[in-house]
């Protein structure tokens, strides 16, 4: 497998597909999440959706909520390829990293489809962004089972990532990328310097940062414990089973997702792994505890338990 990605033909491709570059996170922070579950946070509406369609929706980043934050690693970047474009160390590959600046001080990335988990189970502070209406819910998913290979790990499509907050793991991350890019630029100039394209390799170079960025949040976030999933834009054009849709939501039209017919195609049940839902802390929870209950009996869940909120209400 070494010897096939050392005989292709152009750098940025043996970037990407290296072993030293395939798990990029290893020794600083597991990009994957292997906890044992992850908790969705949503309202009735939301829960209602995942469970009736049998997937997960994975909304385009650039028109979420917490749009601004998904700047926080594009911001970091800029800043860390303007500081390298100074140093004697990169002006062979000054010209790549200038045109990879150009992409993100453009705006040019493409989308990402994302939806958001967390491993903060039963949390006040996840309650107050989803319980507004008194109909929040959390649904605990399981991910023990076939870890690398369930409902959040099929590899090379998506896996279930943790979102990094720290400044000084996510300059690490950035760093190794852009390091193996140069290595393998300095192969291409000695081998065979005719086929090097500038544009190429700013652009692979863009995004393949541009995928780890998106994973990045503000340090104040970290007591959300966020794991998500997410798509590319490019893996969308590749997969049949992605079809785009759109819906409404806080004065915006959100392009989304909706991965049921993915997992039809790759999981024999139908059946999300949800192991247990829990109920916001409201004044009408035993009436909602108990419809929650009838539901879940009528479509076939039945072994999913249900629980009310040990945070406690105040109204």
């Amino acid at each position: 497998m070494d010897k096939i990605i050392q005989d292709i033909e152009f750098g940025f491709l043996r970037a990407q597909f290296s072993k030293d570059n395939r798990f990029q996170y290893s020794g600083i922070d597991s990009f994957m999440y292997q906890g044992d579950e992850l908790v969705h946070y949503t309202n009735l509406l939301g829960l209602q959706g995942i469970i009736e369609s049998q997937g997960f929706w994975l909304s385009d980043h650039r028109f979420l909520n917490d749009a601004e934050e998904y700047n926080n690693g594009k911001k970091l970047v800029i800043n860390l390829i303007e500081k390298l474009i100074l140093k004697k160390r990169y002006i062979r590959f000054k010209k790549v990293l200038e045109g990879t600046l150009n992409y993100l001080k453009q705006d040019r990335e493409s989308p990402f489809y994302i939806c958001s988990f967390s491993t903060k189970i039963d949390s006040l502070d996840q309650w107050k962004g989803y319980a507004n209406n008194n109909d929040g819910v959390a649904i605990i998913f399981n991910n023990k089972m076939k870890k690398m290979f369930n409902h959040f790990n099929v590899l090379p499509i998506f896996t279930a990532s943790k979102v990094i907050y720290r400044d000084t793991i996510k300059y690490k991350i950035l760093l190794k990328s852009i390091q193996m890019y140069f290595k393998e630029f300095l192969i291409d100039e000695i081998k065979n310097p005719k086929i090097i394209n500038l544009e190429d390799w700013s652009k692979e170079l863009f995004e393949t940062l541009s995928r780890e960025f998106i994973n990045f949040k503000n340090s104040e976030f970290e007591s959300e414990g966020e794991v998500r999933l997410v798509v590319s834009n490019t893996q969308l054009s590749r997969e049949d089973t992605f079809n785009l849709e759109h819906r409404i939501s806080n004065n915006r039209i959100i392009p989304y997702i909706n991965i049921s017919e993915f997992y039809k195609e790759i999981f024999q049940k139908n059946k999300l792994p949800i192991k247990k839902i829990i109920i916001a802390p409201t004044a009408n929870a035993d009436i909602t505890y108990e419809s929650i209950k009838v539901y879940l009996k009528n479509i076939g869940y039945d072994d999913v338990t249900v629980e009310k909120s040990k945070v406690p209400y105040r109204g």
